[in-house]
C-alpha cells in the first residue's frame, strides 16, 4: 500500500488478496483491514465516492452499466492486488489505541497505519502505567519458581552421575523478582 496511485486507491485505501479472492477495505479509526463486498465498491463507483476511476467510463448514470461497472471492478483487482498481504512481516500487537512495534528488546506504540496491514486486534488499550500484580505474583513468578527447581534438581541427578550438564540457568528480569533468593 506504500504506492498511492491514481483513482480509488488515492480515496480509499483498498487491497484485493488473490489467493483469497477478496477485496478489503482499510478504516483509519481502527487500523483494521475488514472484508469490502464486490457489491459496495460496485456502489461506491456507481454512487460517485469514487470520481476519479473510470470517471470518462462512469460519468453520466446512463454509462453506470453493470457490465461497465463489472468492468471497472476487473481492472481494479489488478490495480490493487497484493498477494500475500497479511502475511506477518513484523513483530506487531494490535491494540485497541494503536501497534505495539517490536524491535529487538524494545517495545513502542505506535498509531494505526494501513502498512501494518492487520485484519485483527485486541479490544484492550495500551496503559504504560497500568501493573499486572496477579498476572506475575499468580502465573508468572509460580512457573519460574517451578522451573528454577526442575533445573536445580537435573542439576542434582547430573551431578550424581558425574555426567556433564548440557543445560545452562540464567536469571534475568527485574530486581526484587527472588533471582538471589535461590538456594546455593
Amino acid at each position: 500500500m506504500s504506492r498511492t496511485g491514481p483513482g480509488v486507491r488515492a480515496e480509499n485505501t483498498l487491497l484485493y488478496e488473490p489467493d483469497e479472492k477478496i477485496f478489503y477495505a482499510y478504516h483509519a479509526d481502527t487500523g483494521l483491514y475488514e472484508v469490502e463486498s464486490v457489491d459496495v465498491i460496485r456502489t461506491k463507483i456507481s454512487t460517485g465516492c469514487w470520481k476519479r476511476h473510470g470517471s470518462r467510463m462512469c460519468s453520466t448514470p446512463e454509462k453506470r452499466t453493470a457490465n461497465t461497472l463489472n468492468n471497472v471492478i476487473s481492472h481494479l483487482r489488478g490495480i490493487v492486488e497484493r498477494r500475500g498481504a497479511f502475511t506477518q512481516r513484523q513483530r506487531v500487537i494490535h491494540l485497541a489505541n494503536g501497534m505495539i512495534v517490536f524491535n529487538g528488546g524494545e517495545a513502542e506504540l505506535r498509531p494505526f497505519s494501513p502498512e501494518f496491514r492487520s485484519r485483527n486486534r485486541s479490544p484492550i488499550a495500551f496503559d504504560e502505567n497500568a501493573r499486572c500484580e496477579r498476572f506475575l505474583n499468580e502465573l508468572v513468578l509460580p512457573r519460574c519458581i517451578l522451573r528454577t527447581w526442575n533445573f536445580c534438581r537435573s542439576s542434582r541427578d547430573v551431578l550424581a552421575r558425574l555426567q556433564p550438564a548440557q543445560r545452562l540457568l540464567i536469571l534475568d528480569g527485574e530486581s526484587a523478582r527472588g533471582k538471589r533468593s535461590l538456594p546455593t
